[in-house]
């Protein structure tokens, strides 16, 4: 069951709770409270409002988001169509778990952002599912000694995929997990290969501050399906920065 706010036209979900016996589940705001579950399991916080500083990635992203506004309504009736039939195809799980279906227009923001994030050609009729080779192993050798920040990944990127990293500023190395702070930083194919200095690209987001002995860092890195966007599950994992 999704609440919404009464005065809201549109009505945007709000929170989402899931009904057991009693109450099992509930994720997302509501009337100024943040509900999630961690480890240690549910609970509830006020919801902060966050500063939004305008910067030029937040304006890149804003453009992007409205570019694909703009080509959905541009598409044509069967264009629309084929997106609207391929959801079935397309599946996710939300943040209780339980599998949704998207609409046409989310599908198609999905997929073309994705296509976006790598500077490729937003495509106007939906794909057909196909199987994304995923990461099975990384790790990034950060080290202050030589100032490098060495990435090291298999299997090979097949020739018709790319691969988006993400990581996150430096953090404290008690810090267990990270969902908020990631931002592109790079993107590797078929001719990128293990080991790939991740220096240059890391530093150009997120400056040379890294370079603090025990700091951790967080990198997540999704295989995408390069002419169509079909993305496979992300690998995420950490490292901590060496002397």
């Amino acid at each position: 069951m999704s609440l919404y706010l009464s005065n809201q036209q549109q009505q945007p979900t709000m929170a989402k709770i899931k009904l057991g016996s009693n109450l099992a589940d509930i994720r997302g705001k509501l009337n100024g409270h943040v509900f999630s579950k961690n480890r240690n399991g549910n609970y509830v916080k006020t919801k902060t409002n966050p500063i939004n500083r305008n910067t030029s990635v937040q304006a890149a992203v804003r453009a992007f988001f409205s570019t694909l506004t703009k080509g959905w309504k541009a598409l044509t009736d069967v264009q629309r169509g084929s997106w609207n039939t391929a959801v079935a195809n397309f599946k996710k799980t939300n943040s209780l778990a339980d599998e949704i279906i998207l609409t046409g227009h989310q599908l198609y923001i999905s997929l073309n952002r994705n296509i976006q994030s790598i500077l490729g050609a937003v495509i106007s009729t939906a794909p057909f599912p196909a199987t994304v080779t995923p990461m099975l192993t990384a790790s990034v050798d950060a080290d202050v000694s030589d100032a490098t920040q060495v990435l090291t990944y298999t299997p090979a990127v097949p020739a018709t995929q790319t691969v988006i990293i993400y990581a996150t500023r430096p953090m404290s190395a008690g810090k267990n997990s990270n969902s908020q702070d990631y931002k592109q930083i790079a993107t590797i194919v078929a001719a990128d290969v293990s080991p790939y200095d991740l220096t240059a690209e890391y530093e150009a987001v997120f400056g040379i501050t890294w370079k603090t002995v025990g700091a951790k860092i967080f990198y997540k890195m999704k295989p995408v399906i390069t002419l169509t966007g079909v993305p496979a599950i992300g690998f995420n994992f950490n490292t901590i920065v060496v002397a």
